[in-house]
């Protein structure tokens, strides 16, 4: 009796969580691998800059790790626009992705080539990381999105939602949930966002795990990406098939009514987010760049492994947990939990601040530049810890 509830349990949750549909795997692959480059290369961009390409100023590699940041953000705004008017999701995918791949293959020239002239490699660097920001650009524009498009036929074919739903139905679900024309079912946008969230989040945190062998994970993930053609353009075509006008011009009512009643008030509320994640966005910033000047600056007792790489990987660890607890015991609270990681916020820099303080301390008492203080990377876990509850409470909330 035991072993068969265990079994009807694991049954309900393949059925609830894992999609097997073509389209969907084949996304989640190249999802995983975006996680293996993220993770092995991108967060820890400013170390490979200081090490890998001997660039010896701390302050210009911030400065280039910052910038491309920012222009990630930017043309995200861009990518994103392009993908929604012309509705070229697939056409930005394929086009970040190979960029994405060509980045890669820029990085790891042979070494023998590296060593003979700096300025070229300075400038091979430099355009590597353009296209990398591109492919890091066009998965936070589109490729969640596609995946949820994708998913959003899996319920289709499964039953496990309405028969056709327009393109803008997550919008007009704010009233609660759409009643469509003909069908006897209903779903809740709790459930749809929770089973969106589960394709992207699962395959995103093993590809942390595992964030090894980053360029030929992508370049497999890729090629495996387009075995689902023909179910991207298929499910592409039965949305566009499935609009209702009557869903749609609800959703036009809705918008315009709320925009009406509530315009002075949301333009208070925007002002107060923008000022509270400025905040964020600076300690996200040190984050990517002064922590880990902190390590070098630090005893190394594992000296054979790159610890940046595994700072990077608890503060995504400590992301993910925070932001899957926070959904489940809170999910309705948006407002505490970016309260909370505003505090996090502040509980991250008085960390990082605690630590260099005993740092220059030691150094002070030495009066030796050279000679390395007995103070291990260690004391770097609580901030990289609590950068990732930043995140995961932040920005999911």
């Amino acid at each position: 009796m035991g072993l068969g509830a265990l079994i009807h349990f694991v049954r309900e949750c393949i059925h609830k969580y894992l999609y097997f549909s073509k389209a969907t795997v084949c996304i989640q692959g190249l999802v995983l691998s975006h996680s293996f480059v993220n993770h092995a290369i991108m967060s820890i961009l400013i170390t490979y800059l200081q090490i890998n390409w001997s660039h010896p100023h701390f302050q210009i590699a911030a400065v280039v790790t910052n910038v491309q940041e920012g222009v990630s953000d930017i043309l995200v705004i861009f990518l994103a626009h392009f993908s929604h008017t012309f509705n070229g999701g697939l056409k930005i995918i394929a086009t970040t992705n190979a960029a994405y791949i060509l980045g890669l293959s820029l990085l790891w020239l042979p070494n023998k080539y590296k060593s003979k002239d700096n300025a070229a490699m300075a400038r091979i660097f430099y355009g590597a990381v353009v296209l990398l920001t591109l492919g890091e650009s066009g998965r936070s524009a589109a490729l969640e999105k596609f995946l949820n498009k994708q998913c959003l036929s899996k319920h289709e074919e499964t039953g496990r939602t309405d028969d056709k739903r327009p393109e803008g139905w997550e919008e007009a679900s704010e009233q609660n949930e759409i009643t469509e024309a003909g069908g006897d079912q209903q779903v809740t946008k709790e459930t749809a966002e929770r089973d969106k969230k589960d394709l992207w989040s699962v395959p995103w945190f093993l590809g942390a795990v595992i964030f090894m062998i980053s360029t030929i994970a992508m370049a497999v993930s890729y090629l495996l990406f387009w075995f689902g053609f023909n179910d991207y353009l298929k499910n592409n075509k039965e949305a566009q098939a499935g609009k209702h006008p009557q869903v749609t011009e609800r959703e036009n009512l809705w918008t315009l009514n709320k925009k009406v009643r509530k315009k002075k008030r949301l333009r208070k509320e925007i002002v107060a987010s923008w000022l509270a994640f400025f905040v964020y966005s600076m300690v996200k910033a040190a984050g990517s760049t002064f922590f880990f000047e902190q390590i070098s600056n630090l005893e190394n007792p594992i000296p054979n492994y790159d610890p940046a790489v595994y700072f990077s990987v608890l503060s995504s660890f400590s992301k993910y947990i925070i932001s899957f607890l926070s959904l489940k015991l809170i999910p309705k609270r948006t407002r505490v939990r970016i309260g909370c990681g505003m505090a996090s916020t502040v509980l991250c820099c008085v960390a990082a601040w605690v630590v260099e303080i005993h740092r220059m301390r030691k150094v002070t008492r030495l009066k030796d530049d050279t000679v390395d203080i007995s103070m291990s990377i260690f004391w770097l876990v609580p901030q990289f810890f609590l950068l990732g509850l930043m995140e995961g409470l932040a920005v999911d909330g």
